[in-house]
């Protein structure tokens, strides 16, 4: 069977980056994809995403890119999917939108709910992640699907929104009680963080990953070192901080991610058994935040993501870019057996699945003035090494990098990428630009 090649870059910025909603009553999420959300009334989720120049969010301890401060919004509908079972879809704005107070307030959640046919409606929001970075610890990447099955972003009114994930609904549950969230990701912070805590009367220890604005909008982060004063703590629970001496990541318990919240909405995630200690998480938060196979001795990490997964590589992809036209080096390395996200069954392989995406991709890089200029498969390795050979390379040109972001962000590419997340095992994308002179 011939392999067949991408011939574009996957960069649509699904980002499952989720947090409480605004709610009196009804049900909130169990996440069912990795990214995922959080149960009950928070779905904050990690997201590795760049910040829109009004929306916070920064330079971190060593210089880098951050997710500190990033504000994000989220609006969470509990839907009947066609098998009658009632889903939950978390609609959010990491990465796309600023979510301004102005258009948030505008929102009308009843008209929404109604325009959606929804049984319930969460409106999360204002929040501000207050972590530095992502580790994916089980390699996952997956993006939200809509009730009929397809990844699409969509207007709230002057809101953008993307689908971060579609999850299982479940009961609301009080303050200061965890619920258990299915994923694989969870959050990484840079030396010199200073990180917030909730201890509980067993000695849990749960580190904040989101401020909450929704009960009160003018909380800051300067107000976080001092939040313990404001809370009213059930017997036998604490709240402290301190200023981390190395980089550190919170480790997942084995069932998944613990997350509780104060009366004020924000959410913090458990440390679980074993949390990663200082040297466990040696660098910086974000240079682990790229999670995949990993070539020996070479420190490349292969990756099968829809988009720029660290925050440095968000970052520069919102960045304008090279004058002139941009061309995609893509690099690709198959499933034996493709593996369909929604369960599907499937006879196809890797490769077969993929050529359903390329067949479609092809049509759509034209639509936005693209054009494939070449596509291979490997063969052999004639100078150097590397743990395992590329299957296949292709190559194509795009008028510039906002270009390649709208198609990688339209409801077309996210229909057919069902078939490449089926069928690719990882990939390497790289920009490039013709010589000058």
């Amino acid at each position: 069977m011939k392999k067949t090649i991408t011939l574009a870059v996957a960069m649509a910025l699904a980002l499952a980056a989720c947090g409480d909603s605004d709610s009196d009553d009804g049900e909130a999420p169990t996440t069912t994809a990795a990214p995922t959300t959080e149960a009950a009334e928070t779905t904050d989720a990690p997201a590795a995403t760049d910040a829109p120049a009004d929306a916070a969010g920064g330079q971190g301890a060593a210089g880098e890119f951050t997710l500190y401060d990033l504000r994000y919004c989220e609006i969470l509908l509990t839907l009947t999917n066609e098998d009658g079972e009632e889903i939950t879809e978390v609609w959010g704005t990491p990465g796309v939108d600023p979510c301004t107070d102005e258009a948030w307030d505008a929102l009308d959640p009843a008209a929404i709910q109604a325009e959606n046919d929804a049984s319930f409606i969460q409106m999360n929001g204002p929040r501000h992640f207050i972590v530095d970075g992502t580790v994916d610890v089980g390699g996952g990447s997956g993006q939200g699907t809509a009730a009929g099955g397809e990844a699409v972003g969509r207007q709230f009114g002057d809101i953008t929104m993307t689908l971060l994930a579609t999850t299982e609904a479940s009961e609301e549950s009080a303050a200061y009680v965890p619920d258990l969230v299915e994923r694989t990701t969870t959050w990484a912070f840079d030396a010199g963080t200073e990180i917030y805590e909730l201890t509980d009367p067993e000695g849990n220890v749960h580190v904040m990953q989101s401020y909450s604005l929704i009960e009160d909008r003018s909380i800051t982060a300067a107000d976080l070192p001092t939040l313990g004063d404001r809370l009213e703590l059930p017997e036998g629970w604490s709240y402290s901080s301190r200023v981390l001496d190395e980089p550190f990541v919170v480790d997942l318990a084995p069932e998944g991610a613990f997350v509780v919240q104060d009366e004020l909405r924000n959410s913090y995630q458990r440390i679980g058994a074993g949390s990663a200690g200082d040297e466990a998480a040696a660098g910086s938060a974000s240079d682990d935040a790229m999670a995949g196979e990993q070539t020996p001795e070479g420190g490349m990490i292969v990756v099968n993501d829809f988009g720029p997964s660290t925050p440095e590589q968000i970052a520069e992809f919102q960045e304008p870019g090279p004058d002139g036209p941009i061309f995609m080096v893509n690099l690709l390395e198959f499933k034996d057996q493709a593996e369909y996200e929604d369960g599907r069954e499937t006879d196809l392989t890797g490769a077969e699945a993929y050529a359903i995406y390329e067949e479609g991709v092809s049509e759509l890089i034209q639509q936005f003035g693209g054009e494939v200029v070449f596509e291979a498969d490997v063969t052999f390795l004639t100078i150097g090494q590397v743990g395992e050979l590329w299957d296949a390379v292709g190559i194509a040109r795009y008028p510039s990098r906002a270009t390649l972001a709208e198609m990688s962000s339209s409801p077309e590419f996210a229909e057919l990428s069902v078939h490449r997340t089926a069928g690719l095992a990882g990939q390497l994308n790289i920009e490039t630009v013709e010589p000058v002179g």
